[in-house]
């Protein structure tokens, strides 16, 4: 690419760091002047910048900092003690040298328009995602299917709903949406795409159907004939399947489900809030005959997707490496690898004690919305489990369409714990705490156990971008694979991916029951059932 084509394609780009750039190099000029000349007045100039760069610029996160060096230099100026003055003027060059190396290494496209902005997150999706084989993504197809919506995009909030439609593409938890900011433009996104609730919900049974949950008898649903457990064939007035296939959504509560096992579980959830004000809605009633109902919207349908998947999921309220007993049956939950390794060990080893001093026979590891973290974290907890030094993960980096490995990590064996155990994963496991899962599954007297697989997505995120409203993007650009170099876990082209469970806890009539509407523990329940009919070997 010569320099004629490349400033072409980058115009915007170039033009969006120059302001932010010209503006902060006037600003470092103006301190060093400031440094030889000693006149006060000069540390009011910064403050002039800012202002200016405002009125030209959008919003952006990072050059806050620049606005933070130009209220310091307002202080300098006011100030006649000269350490505090030097301490001051010392701070505004640390943060102005900072700024420029963050801009170079983070993209950041937050003063874009919504166009150019998306052509750069493509643009560097394409270059930098390292799943982009694996998947085998068709950029030209996914690019001309949403360009057209995004010269449309109007307002704020049709932004960031055509934003993670896009993203959803990708089938990966680590490529979403976060906010910089408590910017809640983002919920009201949710809020208003999720704007239909008929007083009842959708759920899938491991049977392929799709089942009415929540009938309460005060609603207007249950008056029309609708029962808990009734099968819905119809949405809309159309096939349900059809809908579920076709529908968009907004990840409510969790990153983005990779794995499609997993993911069909949560689409019903979701599709339960979406449809006309008025809708049609067809189902197998008690007496086995099919009935046609119209149901009008009585709320916005957010809260309820949020408060089902929370049922669902059981969204972690217990603190990492909490421990308990029931009865002869020690139970751990890991919530995610972020802590320091030596607290990791010094945690584990209190742990094994409990476990040896409670004589328990088998062990529950719950990593049930484990968030991830370090690999390197997660290969010492899975240490504790073997007795052989094997190869935990390959990290690679994907270079001219080919894997090419860059690191090893490995488990160090000293078994400390050797009792049968039984891992506890659901769709809301991601990354490390997969890797952990997939490396113990292993051995011979520890199985995984779930009302759905985990999630499918495990590469580590190495590159970072920021988009219009101080939106955070991450990109994986590692991948992790096995002993010949080939991607595991993560989810495919097909959508197949995450962990193949040895024991698979059967979602049906009395399963919703118990989820939804007592509000118990159910896979807990049912492990604790299993260790005391089943011998682990």
């Amino acid at each position: 690419m010569d320099k004629t084509t490349f400033f072409v394609k980058n115009k915007n780009v170039i033009i969006m760091v120059l302001k932010d750039l010209i503006i902060e190099i006037l600003f470092l000029f103006v301190i060093i002047l400031y440094l030889f000349k000693k006149k006060k007045y000069l540390l009011l100039i910064p403050f002039i910048l800012c202002f200016i760069h405002i009125k030209i610029s959008n919003e952006n996160l990072l050059f806050k900092t620049i606005y933070l060096a130009a209220f310091l230099s307002i202080i300098a100026s006011l100030t006649n003690k000269t350490l505090i003055k030097q301490t001051l003027l010392t701070i505004i060059l640390i943060i102005l040298v900072s700024y420029s190396i963050t801009t170079f290494k983070i993209q950041n496209f937050a003063s874009l328009n919504y166009i150019e902005s998306f052509n750069k997150l493509h643009e560097s999706l394409k270059e930098n995602y390292v799943l982009n084989k694996h998947k085998n993504i068709n950029y030209d197809n996914l690019y001309q299917k949403y360009i057209i919506e995004f010269k449309n995009i109007n307002n704020e909030i049709k932004y960031y709903q055509l934003l993670e439609n896009y993203l959803n593409e990708f089938n990966d938890a680590h490529i979403g949406i976060k906010s910089l900011t408590n910017n809640t433009k983002l919920e009201e996104a949710k809020e208003s795409f999720y704007n239909r609730y008929y007083d009842f919900n959708i759920f899938l049974l491991d049977n392929k159907t799709y089942v009415a949950t929540g009938v309460s008898r005060e609603s207007m649903a249950y008056k029309k004939g609708l029962r808990e457990g009734n099968i819905i064939t119809k949405w809309n007035g159309k096939d349900i399947n059809n809908e579920i296939q076709s529908l968009k959504y907004l990840n409510v509560s969790i990153p983005n489900i990779s794995n499609k096992n997993v993911l069909n579980y949560y689409l019903p959830i979701y599709l339960s809030a979406t449809g006309n004000e008025e809708n049609e809605i067809t189902f197998i009633n008690d007496k086995g005959k099919k009935q046609v109902i119209n149901l009008k919207s009585i709320d916005n349908g957010y809260k309820y997707i949020k408060d089902n998947i929370k049922l669902f999921t059981k969204t972690n309220e217990e603190e990492n490496f909490t421990y308990k007993v029931f009865n002869n049956t020690s139970y751990l939950k890991i919530t995610n690898e972020k802590d320091d390794i030596k607290y990791v060990e010094r945690t584990m080893d209190k742990i094994v004690d409990n476990i040896n001093k409670d004589e328990s026979k088998n062990l529950i590891l719950d990593l049930r919305n484990n968030e991830g973290g370090s690999d390197l974290v997660g290969s010492v907890i899975a240490s504790y489990f073997s007795t052989n030094d094997y190869l935990y993960t390959k990290e690679s980096i994907l270079k001219n369409n080919k894997y090419k490995k860059i690191n090893d990590i490995y488990v160090n064996g000293y078994k400390k714990i050797n009792i049968p155990t039984v891992i506890i994963v659901n769709g809301n496991t991601i990354s490390a705490g997969e890797i952990i899962a997939y490396n113990l599954q292993k051995k011979e007297n520890i199985k995984v156990s779930g009302l759905t697989s985990t999630n499918g997505s495990i590469s580590t995120v190495k590159k970072k971008i920021i988009m219009p409203g101080n939106i955070l993007i991450s990109i994986p650009s590692i991948a992790c694979g096995d002993e010949k170099n080939s991607v595991i876990i993560d989810s495919d082209n097909k959508k197949d991916g995450g962990i193949k469970l040895d024991i698979k806890i059967p979602i049906n009539e009395d399963t919703i029951i118990k989820i939804f509407n007592e509000k118990i523990d159910y896979e807990i329940e049912y492990i604790l059932n299993y260790l005391n009919k089943e011998k682990i070997s």
